[in-house]
């Protein structure tokens, strides 16, 4: 589809229940926003989640503000 353009009825159902799925799954496990300074707490905050557990950190300058190892 090309920008500007209106979805057809089978996209816009096809959406919507993508869309739908996306919120049960999130509203099932929510994330947890945590509050902090990334080069300070990240370290301790991660220590604290189980090992299987896949570790997502994310703010739109995020590796700006982690030093390279």
């Amino acid at each position: 589809m090309s920008p500007g353009s209106t979805p057809s009825s089978g996209q816009s159902t096809c959406f919507r229940a993508r869309l739908r799925t996306a919120a049960a799954v999130v509203a099932a496990d929510p994330p947890l926003p945590v509050r902090g300074d990334l080069v300070d707490d990240l370290r301790a905050l991660a220590a604290q989640s189980p090992p299987e557990a896949t570790l997502v950190v994310f703010h739109s300058s995020v590796l700006y503000h982690v030093p390279t190892p």
